[in-house]
């Protein structure tokens, strides 16, 4: 009889940990809510997830922002904000007035709660947080909803709820690479978020990112890391893609990607899960439904194998394909692989 397994699973903002979270025992899939004893199906994906809650209540027009600045509109506030070191520090906070109010953008008005992000810079919301369990793709096996009083997300964040989970191979953030063969390193690249306005040939995105953005492969060529090549066929980088229930004005299109996992497969290929980062017309493209992605690459590889090998599923090699893609008030956040109790080497 095999010995139950604790799945351990890290939300990371900005670099530090905000909750550990142990889960043991299973959730099946015909039932949504998440037994006493939830596990993660082994191998399989772990997203993280957020979903806006906020209503036209959650911000009137006219009000003070952020709550609590007490300068008036053209004024500031300071507060004292803990360092890395142990303490605090002054930080000075300029305020500023709310323009709309709380609704996420809709196709029954006009109202945008993220236009607030033009008098307050670092306005947010906060929002709940769930990990799916889903399958290689996409398909739902299961949701843990996180209780909203021990941990919440700013829905707009690009950083934080990154799960991480690591055994045989080292992920970092926006890094995978295999240590056994550290000659190799995949990083993704989110671009640099401009809005190109008029799109040119049809892409919102400028020339740079359009060059770099995307997953990256990187090789130690005698003693230095070189670029190899940049995975982004398939993704439609720079179009705008539409969301249904969104408004056709704030289409986002696929910037490039904020975090990545991956696992070696037995053909000498890998398997690579990225979610994407997005550029939009919005205040806050942070706050972009964005996708859940996946491409195949041969590891031993060192110039682009597009649309080669059988499609298993996964797609041809270099060849991008969405897992999911988020709904209107909906934000994807990371992505990892649950652990195995096995010693397959076929999973990251």
């Amino acid at each position: 009889m095999k010995k139950r397994r604790a799945l351990s699973f890290i939300l990371v903002s900005a670099g530090s940990a905000l909750a550990g979270v142990t889960f043991i025992g299973r959730l099946s899939a015909d039932n949504d809510r998440p037994s006493p004893h939830f596990k993660f199906v082994p191998n399989s994906l772990v997203l993280s997830r957020s979903v806006y809650v906020g209503t036209a209540e959650t911000v009137t027009i006219g009000e003070t922002v952020p709550r609590g600045c007490t300068g008036g509109a053209n004024g500031s506030t300071t507060v004292s904000a803990p360092t890395t070191t142990g303490g605090t520090t002054p930080m000075t906070v300029p305020c500023g007035v709310a323009t709309d109010n709380g609704e996420f953008p809709n196709l029954s008005d006009s109202h945008n709660v993220w236009n607030n992000a033009g008098s307050d810079a670092s306005f947010a919301v906060t929002s709940p947080i769930f990990l799916d369990n889903l399958a290689a793709d996409g398909s739902l096996i299961g949701t843990l909803p996180i209780p909203s009083d021990q941990i919440v997300s700013s829905f707009t964040s690009k950083s934080e709820l990154a799960p991480k989970y690591r055994r045989k191979y080292v992920h970092l953030f926006a890094l995978w690479y295999l240590v056994r063969r550290c000659y190799t390193l995949y990083m993704c690249d989110e671009g640099d978020g401009t809005l190109v306005s008029p799109a040119v040939n049809g892409s919102v995105e400028d020339a740079q990112s359009l060059a770099t953005a995307g997953v990256q492969k990187w090789s130690m060529v005698n003693g230095t890391w070189t670029m190899l090549y940049v995975l982004q066929e398939g993704l439609n980088i720079g179009v705008p893609y539409s969301v249904p229930n969104y408004p056709a004005s704030l289409n986002p299109a696929t910037g490039g990607f904020r975090n990545m996992t991956g696992r070696h497969n037995h053909d000498g290929t890998v398997t690579i899960f990225a979610i994407t980062s997005t550029i939009s017309a919005k205040r806050d493209q942070g706050a972009d439904p964005n996708k859940l992605v996946k491409v195949r690459d041969l590891l031993a590889g060192t110039s682009l194998q597009s649309n080669r090998g059988i499609d298993d599923g996964d797609g041809p090699l270099g060849h991008f394909v969405t897992v999911r893609s988020a709904k209107a008030g909906e934000v994807f956040r990371g992505v990892a692989l649950a652990p195995t109790d096995d010693h397959d080497e076929d999973h990251d």
